[in-house]
Order: C-alpha cells, then sequence, then structure tokens
C-alpha cells in the first residue's frame, strides 16, 4: 500500500538556519501545523458552547446547513469557499474590512469579489459575533453581531 511508502518528517528550523537536505518524492505535503483560534466567552457568550474549529468541520455527523464564519484569513475564506460551493448558506464576519490580511490587496479583493459576487457568500466587515443563543422552540443557534 501506499502507506508503507510514506515517510514523515518533522523540522521546525527555518530553511535559512539550517541546511536541512533534499526530499524527492511524486508527491510531498506541507503541513505547517497552525491552529485554529476560537472567540473566547469573553469576547462572544457561549462561544465555547456553540463554535466549532475549521478542523472540526470536517468530522461533523451532520451537515452545517447555515454557517457563519469568523475571520479574514485564508483558512477562514478557503473553508466558507467550498462550504458555499457545496450549496450552504454562508456568512463570514470579519472585525476589519480587509480580508486576507498580509496577501496582495488587489489579488485579495479579487478572491473576496468572486466569493460574494459568484459563489454566493455573504461578507460582513466591521462586525464581530458577541452572543450565540439557542432558539427554544426551533432549537436553531442566534448570533448576535455589533459593528466594530
Amino acid at each position: 500500500s501506499n502507506k508503507d511508502n510514506l515517510k514523515e518528517y518533522y523540522e521546525t528550523k527555518k530553511f535559512n538556519d539550517e541546511k536541512l537536505g533534499k526530499i524527492t518524492a511524486d508527491y510531498i505535503v506541507v503541513a505547517t501545523g497552525g491552529r485554529p483560534r476560537l472567540l473566547s466567552n469573553k469576547q462572544c457568550e457561549n462561544s465555547d458552547k456553540y463554535s466549532i474549529s475549521s478542523d472540526d468541520i470536517f468530522s461533523m455527523k451532520q451537515e452545517p446547513n447555515k454557517t457563519l464564519v469568523v475571520g479574514g484569513g485564508y483558512i477562514a475564506l478557503e473553508n466558507a469557499g467550498f462550504m458555499s460551493e457545496l450549496g450552504y448558506d454562508v456568512t463570514i464576519m470579519n472585525r476589519t474590512d480587509v480580508f486576507l490580511r498580509g496577501f496582495d490587496r488587489d489579488m485579495a479583493d479579487l478572491i473576496t469579489g468572486h466569493l460574494e459576487h459568484h459563489s454566493g457568500l455573504k461578507l460582513m466587515p466591521w462586525h464581530l459575533p458577541f452572543k450565540i443563543e439557542k432558539n427554544q422552540s426551533t432549537g436553531k443557534l442566534e448570533v448576535n453581531a455589533k459593528h466594530q
């Protein structure tokens, strides 16, 4: 099996710090190990109870349906984009109007424009959730947001 040919290398140094050698393969996966961060309960009441991370989306046992993604980085937009392409109703809230901070502005604007106008995503710049509640009669989550 392909698993028998799999080799894992763990390296935490930057490439400029030390010569790491050469690895050759048909396929190479570079996993940077970034960790998602949920809003704290101080930032958003009931966040710990009702929020999931971008890692958790892949192990859900039921469809997400209507989804709120908080953040404007590439992982947030990537997750929102694929959920929208799968037909889910997706809204992205970001604390500023800058999505994909640190990326080329023209490309970032092109990407967010495409996501909003062609993929059906709803962008809510300058907004963050401050409270999540479960509607007792419908069982649905309701998010209260504020303009930043």
